[in-house]
């Protein structure tokens, strides 16, 4: 009887063990998400520097018309 009882307190120990590690995998999976997440944002910005750059020679564009306008 007290074998029985101690083989169930190993597989509750097991069960315990498995539930820790699912959690750490969960938690690494939302660490993943965070991490594509700041990728994301840092497209995002990136992408605002490029609209920039395109707003930028746009005014070059402007400019190089108004000057042969002018002539």
């Amino acid at each position: 009887m007290q074998l029985v009882v101690e083989q169930l307190i190993v597989v509750q120990i097991k069960i315990v063990q498995l539930i820790v590690m699912r959690l750490m995998v969960e938690q690494l999976i939302v660490v993943q998400l965070m991490i594509a997440q700041l990728i994301v944002m840092r497209l995002m910005v990136e992408q605002l520097i490029v609209m920039r750059l395109v707003v930028e020679q746009l005014i070059v564009m402007r400019l190089m018309v108004e000057r042969t306008l002018q002539y």
